[in-house]
């Protein structure tokens, strides 16, 4: 019997928020926060605070605040490139001690120092894909305080957010997430592949509280009893267990690459409403196609 999550369930209202911010991550210029997806972030009082960027692995991070609200998000960005695509695929599991070190000790530190000032903010990680992966490590090392600051300050409270979240880590990792007493949505879009990946037979366990936006564009509230709610995104999962030989085919890597392009957008548009995607367009502003060079 897995241990319950006791109090909290998804919280679809923030989830709809924070969609805007996991949109941004994916945003060519971050800081000028101008995109369609940070304008919209910033008309609901979030504004861009600081960028992380760790180019071994050619991943990215932002912090954006809402001083309303009181509230700093930390906003991991999924797969985005061929290197993401390779830290996707190789996957073994390791001790935590190991996944923390994700983001080295020095990046915390732009963090810290507006915790420093403002102590009685909610601290949200967020992410999409990979970038929802990185997100709950993260957290996991701001909560048991690995590899901190001494002075590292800590926040009024955390939450998660995280959409098409693979499986992070084995039962242990699920069970301490499922004790904690915070909000922990999990946000799955049909049958998206990611949120199935590692295979399950190789002992990855998901954690946290999923809500499934089913076939049909409802929103379902799963149990909170059982690891993997099988009643859920579970139910159309049947060809997301890919064999680990076929990891190895150049063609896998390369539809991988391609569909995770589309994953957030069609998690995006699932959870939000038509009126909402009216007012997020992403437009390509002055190119049209090439016919001369695409036949070259």
């Amino acid at each position: 019997m897995p241990i319950t999550i006791s109090s909290y369930g998804p919280d679809i209202a923030r989830a709809k928020k924070y969609v805007y911010l996991t949109g941004a991550a994916y945003c060519f210029d971050i800081p000028a926060w101008s995109c369609p997806y940070c304008q919209k972030a910033q008309s609901l009082g979030y504004d861009f605070h600081a960028q992380v960027y760790n180019k071994l692995a050619n991943t990215l991070a932002f912090i954006a605040v809402n001083k309303k609200l009181k509230e700093i998000v930390v906003t991991f960005r999924g797969t985005l490139n061929m290197a993401n695509v390779v830290i996707d695929l190789h996957h073994s599991i390791v001790s935590i001690d190991a996944g923390s070190t994700v983001l080295e000790r020095g990046k915390m530190e732009k963090l810290g120092k507006f915790l420093q000032e403002e102590d009685d903010y909610e601290v949200v990680l967020a992410g999409h894909s990979l970038g929802a992966a990185v997100a709950s490590v993260t957290l996991f090392r701001l909560k048991e305080e690995i590899q901190l600051p001494w002075d590292f300050p800590t926040p009024k409270s955390y939450s998660y957010f995280g959409y098409g979240t693979p499986r992070v880590g084995n039962q242990a990792y699920a069970d301490y997430w499922n004790g904690q007493e915070m909000q922990l949505t999990r946000v799955v879009n049909k049958a998206d592949f990611a949120a199935h990946a590692p295979s399950s037979l190789a002992g990855y366990v998901h954690h946290g509280n999923e809500l499934w936006i089913m076939p049909s564009g409802e929103e379902k509230v799963c149990s909170k009893t059982v690891y993997e709610d099988e009643k859920c995104a579970n139910s159309v999962a049947s060809m997301v267990n890919l064999p680990e030989i076929a990891q190895l085919h150049a063609l896998l890597i390369f539809t991988l690459y391609v569909i995770s392009q589309l994953q957030f957008f069609q998690c995006a548009e699932a959870i939000l409403t038509p009126h909402e995607i009216a007012t997020t367009p992403i437009t390509i502003a002055s190119y049209g196609p090439d016919v001369a060079r695409a036949k070259k």
